[in-house]
């Protein structure tokens, strides 16, 4: 018997982050390795679900998707646009580009107390970072020594914080003992928790603080669909689509005018209208007996040498035949390939919709 799997390329795609220009802040403690690497795997040899994720992203598509951290299609200062340097995000704040390509991130790098940088990180003091003040308490915010704050004077040391942007927690960091107390924001990354936050790498689908967006490559709330070829700016259907969907007699064939457009249009709604009528005529046949590919054809019968199948005089109908079949069913340009693409973006799509009651 044989056996044919044909099936779409499925791109799943995620909104950015749109934040402040702190976008993807996060401390440095320690090295590590880009994330995401489709290589990951866990410890008994399984996928990882960040290698599940990976394949379904794609470097430099314009969106950014899966395990991407931003994409280096996207233009320069956009949200979602790969870092090429890291400037401090002010004085004694420095951050260093992690990563490379679709992972490229800017983090916080954890200053060290050391002289000389004109810096006072929060956990030093005078006896081991020359930069701290001698004069903490005079009154004087010394920044060339690298007070941030002092206690009594218009700028105290702040011994709390608050949040004052979605997406970033402020940390508390230094002391007023040493006049180095500040907030650093700090990214929220969790895809998932209601915390007010649209994280990147996020919709409307994995998070409930994110909104619908025409454009992400994913279908949304009232969207009709996004990113396909037959979706307009404003993710409705196109005109055939749309008849598509006028013609869908149940959820199933609604959610594959939806999902499968391509595939359905090519194969119901194209313009040779004797060949849609025999191409549906596959679709249904396959559809009603819940098989798919070469088994509809073939049923039982050895090496396909006398079909059996179900669809069998659906099949012969389209001009398949056992010696031809093998040549038709991965080639769009026939009447069988292009029911089996629609076929097979049924089953992997639309499987919930259209399984039988």
């Amino acid at each position: 018997m044989w056996r044919i799997v044909h099936s779409l390329a499925v791109l799943c795609f995620s909104v950015s982050c749109t934040v402040s220009d702190r976008q993807g802040l996060r401390v440095q403690s320690a090295e590590r390795t880009d994330a995401g690497s489709a290589d990951a795997h866990v410890s008994d040899g399984s996928e990882s679900t960040d290698a599940q994720q990976a394949r379904q992203t794609r470097c430099g598509d314009g969106v950014v998707s899966g395990v991407e951290r931003c994409d280096t299609a996207i233009e320069r200062g956009l949200p979602g646009a790969c870092p090429l340097e890291c400037p401090a995000v002010e004085r004694c704040v420095p951050r260093v580009l992690n990563g490379t390509g679709c992972q490229s991130e800017c983090l916080l790098r954890q200053l060290t107390c050391e002289s000389g940088d004109g810096c006072c990180p929060g956990n030093c003091t005078k006896d081991t970072d020359q930069d701290c003040s001698t004069r903490c308490g005079d009154g004087i915010v010394q920044t060339t020594s690298g007070e941030t704050c002092e206690p009594g004077t218009a700028t105290p040391c702040p011994t709390s914080c608050e949040n004052r942007e979605a997406c970033f927690i402020e940390k508390l960091t230094g002391s007023e003992s040493t006049c180095n107390a500040a907030c650093l924001p700090e990214a929220v990354t969790a895809i998932g928790p209601d915390d007010a936050c649209c994280p990147e790498g996020s919709n409307a689908k994995t998070d409930p603080n994110c909104e619908a967006r025409c454009g992400n490559g994913v279908q949304e709330g009232a969207e009709a669909c996004d990113g396909s070829d037959d979706c307009d700016s404003s993710c409705k259907l196109t005109t055939d689509s749309a008849a598509c969907t006028a013609s869908a007699r149940d959820e199933c064939e609604r959610c594959v005018c939806e999902q499968c457009a391509v595939t359905e249009l090519a194969c119901r709604f194209g313009s040779n209208n004797n060949e849609n009528r025999l191409c549906g005529d596959i679709v249904a046949c396959t559809r009603s007996n819940s098989c798919i590919g070469t088994p509809c054809y073939c049923g039982d019968a050895p090496a396909c040498r006398v079909p059996s199948g179900p669809c069998r005089a659906e099949h012969e109908a389209a001009g398949g035949s056992p010696l031809q079949l093998s040549s038709m069913v991965g080639d769009p340009g026939t009447i069988i390939g292009r029911a089996y693409a629609a076929d097979s973006c049924r089953v992997t799509q639309c499987a919930e919709a259209c399984s039988p009651d």
